[in-house]
């Protein structure tokens, strides 16, 4: 099953189209975002992956990057959860989704499926349309953008101002993360902005 996954930030060249294999570099979550399903605003919880392409590389010899951009819930439907299953091979076990922790994906090898499409601009973006696990007898060089486990809960400032800008600016624009970076606490749930968690939701 593929999962057509928008990327978001990365390079201003597009990653070329194909197979090509890669491995995950980040997982950062970005707070309560207000979103829309079938034409209705929705609040959800979100989280960026960013992988980083072995090969091919870009014409200075640097690595592309692309960012998915996801809701953060491994419930049955949702797309992260078919993103998982499809580089796992295999869907979750219900107790290995008790002990689930997306962090751990950080630094694990795979291989994406890239497309191109048209932008709002008249350009092309880049985009992941499938996850594979990683390519056989390839041997995955060492990643060369620093691997980040980036966490709202458990705060790290110094942490926060090495992300990308276009990142600090969806978390500064949540309920969780203005509170941190406020110094107050986020809004209850219903009250405000923030969203209730549903059960699928991975904390963070």
């Amino acid at each position: 099953m593929s999962c057509e996954v928008s990327a978001s930030g990365g390079n201003f060249t597009p990653c070329p189209a194909g197979l090509h294999p890669a491995i995950c570099t980040a997982v950062i979550p970005v707070g309560t975002q207000t979103g829309s399903f079938k034409g209705t605003p929705k609040l959800q919880s979100k989280v960026v992956l960013s992988f980083e392409v072995c090969t091919p590389k870009m014409a200075d010899g640097k690595p592309y990057t692309i960012n998915a951009y996801l809701t953060a819930s491994i419930s049955d439907n949702a797309v992260l959860r078919q993103f998982l299953k499809s580089r796992r091979g295999r869907d979750f076990t219900a107790d290995e989704l008790k002990k689930f922790d997306l962090h751990n994906v950080v630094g694990v090898p795979c291989q994406i499926n890239v497309l191109h499409e048209d932008n709002k601009q008249g350009g092309v973006r880049d985009m992941i349309q499938g996850v594979l696990p990683k390519a056989a007898g390839f041997a995955y060089p060492p990643p060369v953008n620093p691997l980040i486990k980036f966490s709202l809960k458990n705060w790290d400032q110094a942490a926060y101002d090495r992300l990308p800008e276009w990142i600090k600016k969806k978390i500064a624009a949540s309920p969780e993360g203005a509170a941190k970076l406020t110094g107050g606490t986020a809004p209850a749930a219903g009250t405000q902005t923030a969203a209730a968690p549903s059960d699928s939701e991975i904390p963070f």
